[in-house]
């Protein structure tokens, strides 16, 4: 099973193309612009540092 994190890199790697030609720049310019990632903060579950 991947992670979120992997599974997030996943989609937005295999998006790029397409968000790419809908935004009307080249894969190469859309690399350029940073990525910002808005996420909650979550109670830790068993097995992580809330144990």
């Amino acid at each position: 099973m991947r992670s979120i994190s992997e599974r997030t890199k996943l989609y937005v790697q295999e998006a790029r193309p397409r968000m790419a030609e809908e935004l009307g720049i080249t894969p190469k310019e859309l690399a350029g612009m940073h990525r910002r990632i808005e996420v909650t903060p979550r109670r830790p579950g068993p097995g992580r540092l809330g144990r």
